[in-house]
C-alpha cells in the first residue's frame, strides 16, 4: 500500500467509523495534496478517540508510527512509515492555531461532502490557507497557485479576514490576490507581526499549553543517538548518511562532535596546532589528566540539559559522532591517563542516550582507510566495545565492512522498531 492508497485508506475506515473527517490539504486542482503534511478536521468526534482509530488501522495496513507531535493545544502531527515512504497526518478538532492566531473552524467555516469525506468551501479554504501561511510567514508559489484558484471562483468576504488582519490589511491582499498578484514580502511581513489573539485567546491558549509543556519535558518526541567506534570504522560517513535518512522525521536534526561544547576547549592542553592524528601526542600528567577529565564531565552533563534536552523537547533528532564511552577504549585519543575503574564509576551520572551503535569493522580494512593505529590496537577496540556494549539496552554492534547501503538500511531497521515501539 502506498502513501496515496494509504491516506484514502484512512479516510475510508474512519468514515466507515462514522468520523467525519474534513481534509484541508489540497492541492491546485483540488485534491488532496500528498507532498505535504495532510491536515484533516474531526468534525464529530473527539480527537483521541478519532486518533486511536487512525493508529489501528495504519497497523493493520502495515504502516508504522514513527513519532507524535502534539502541537500548541490545537492538535496531533502523527508521522507514518512504510517501504521508504513517509507520511504526515496533522489531526484537528476545533481550531487550528499556532503561537500567532487562532482559525476557529466553527466561525464561519463551511464544508461540502466528498466522497466519503468532507472538504472545506473555496471561501473557507481561502480563509484557512491566506492565515495559516501568513502566520507563518511565508508563502510558497504552491500556495499562491492554490490560493489564485480559489480566489477566481469565490466572492470574498472580507469581514472573515479582517477579523484576523484588520479592515485596511484585508482590503489589500484581496485586491493583490483576486488579481493573481503576489504579495510583497513586506505586506506577508506586516501581518505576521501584526497578528495579535483577543486577550481571552491568549489565555486560553496559555492554559491549554501547560500540560502539553510537561508532558513535552517529561517525555520528549525527539531522539538523542550516539555512534563509538575505532577510527577509520566509517562512523563519520555513516552519521552523515544517517542524518539525512531521518531529518523527515523529525523537526531539526543536529550532529555534535564527542562533547556538547557546552564549555569551550581548555586553552591550557590544546593541541598547538590542527591534525588529523591525534594518537601522535604523549598522555598528559595524571594530575593534569584528572583536571581535565572533570572538565569534560561538567561538560557531559551541563551541556545535555542546556543543549540537548531542549533540543530533544522540540522533537529534534541529536547525533553525536564519538560519546564519554569513547574514554572505555580509546583514551590515548585525549591524552588522559585515567583507571578504567574512574571511567567506569562516572559513567553512571551520564545523561544516557536512546541509542548506541558501536561501530566496528576489520582491522586490515580500518587500516586501508585511516593507517593511524596499529592492528592490534584496533583489534583490542574492537574486543572492548564488543565486551562494555554488546549486551547494554538499546546498544547495538553494527559491522561496517560492508556497503553503506546495508549498513544505513540495518540502521533504519533498528531506529524504525525503536520509534514503533515508544509511540506504540
Amino acid at each position: 500500500m502506498n502513501k496515496k492508497e494509504f491516506v484514502y485508506y484512512i479516510l475510508n475506515r474512519l468514515n466507515e467509523a462514522g468520523v467525519d473527517i474534513c481534509v484541508l490539504s489540497l492541492n491546485s486542482t483540488g485534491e488532496i495534496d500528498l507532498s505535504t503534511d495532510v491536515d484533516i478536521i474531526s468534525m464529530n468526534y473527539p480527537i483521541k478517540k478519532v486518533i486511536k482509530l487512525i493508529k489501528e488501522f495504519a497497523r493493520n495496513a502495515g504502516w508504522l508510527l514513527v513519532n507524535v507531535f502534539k502541537h500548541s493545544g490545537a492538535g496531533v502531527q502523527l508521522y507514518f512509515y512504510h517501504s521508504d515512504e513517509y507520511i504526515s497526518l496533522d489531526i484537528y478538532s476545533k481550531y487550528w492555531c499556532n503561537e500567532k492566531i487562532r482559525i476557529n473552524f466553527n466561525r464561519n467555516f463551511k464544508t461540502i461532502k466528498n466522497n466519503n469525506y468532507f472538504i472545506p468551501t473555496n471561501e473557507s479554504e481561502f480563509k484557512y490557507l491566506l492565515l495559516k501561511r501568513l502566520s507563518k510567514n511565508s508563502i510558497e508559489q504552491k500556495h499562491y497557485e492554490r490560493l489564485f484558484a480559489l480566489a477566481s471562483n469565490i466572492k470574498i468576504n472580507n469581514s472573515d479576514i479582517s477579523y484576523y488582519l484588520g479592515e485596511d490589511k484585508s482590503r489589500r491582499i484581496i485586491e493583490y490576490l483576486s488579481n493573481k498578484k503576489k504579495l510583497d514580502p513586506e505586506i506577508i511581513n506586516v501581518c505576521f507581526y501584526s497578528m495579535k489573539r483577543k486577550v481571552f485567546e491568549k489565555f486560553t491558549h496559555l492554559v491549554l499549553n501547560i500540560p502539553r509543556i510537561i508532558n513535552r519535558i517529561l517525555n520528549p518526541t525527539g531522539i538523542f543517538i550516539v555512534f563509538i567506534g575505532p577510527d577509520g570504522s566509517g562512523k563519520s560517513s555513516l552519521v552523515e548518511a544517517f542524518s539525512d535518512r531521518i531529518q523527515v522525521i523529525f523537526r531539526n536534526v543536529y550532529i555534535f562532535h564527542w562533547r556538547p561544547m557546552f564549555l569551550p576547549e581548555m586553552i591550557l592542553g590544546r593541541n598547538k596546532f590542527n591534525n588529523t592524528n591525534p594518537h601522535q601526542f604523549k598522555e598528559w600528567t595524571p594530575i593534569f589528566s584528572y583536571i581535565k577529565f572533570i572538565y569534560y564531565l561538567i561538560d557531559f552533563i551541563l551541556g545535555y540539559y542546556i543543549k540537548i534536552l531542549p533540543a530533544k523537547i522540540k522533537s529534534s533528532a541529536i547525533i553525536f559522532d564519538r560519546y564519554y564511552y569513547d574514554f572505555y577504549f580509546d583514551l590515548k585519543r585525549y591524552r588522559l591517563k585515567l583507571p578504567i575503574s574512574l571511567i567506569t564509576f562516572f559513567n553512571i551520572i551520564i545523561p544516557k542516550p536512546d541509542l548506541v551503535f558501536s561501530i566496528i569493522a576489520d582491522p586490515a580494512i580500518i587500516i586501508r582507510r585511516k593507517n593511524e593505529l596499529s592492528l592490534n590496537i584496533l583489534q583490542k577496540q574492537n574486543e572492548i566495545i564488543t565486551k562494555y556494549f554488546n549486551n547494554n539496552k538499546n546498544s547495538y554492534i553494527v559491522h561496517n565492512d560492508r556497503t553503506l547501503d546495508i549498513t544505513l538500511s540495518e540502521l533504519k531497521i533498528i531506529i524504525l522498531k525503536y520509534l514503533e515501539k515508544k509511540f506504540k
